[in-house]
């Protein structure tokens, strides 16, 4: 059997790697497999994950 050349863009190649993903989360909830999550926790978790010195001032539409 001939081998066939496959060439994937990054896109393709991300785009599937969220689509198993995503796959694997909804399967997962599926059979019950799940963590409840207190907000306070979460927000604190977020916060920690984000960087702290993206906030830049916008433009005013002031003229």
């Amino acid at each position: 059997m001939p081998t066939r050349n496959i060439n994937f863009t990054d896109d393709e190649l991300k785009r599937d790697l969220l689509h198993a993903r995503l796959k694997a989360g909804i399967d997962a909830l599926a059979c019950g497999e799940s963590t409840e999550i207190d907000d306070a926790d979460l927000d604190a978790t977020l916060d920690a994950l984000a960087p702290t010195s993206t906030h830049r001032s916008l433009p005013s539409s002031r003229g």
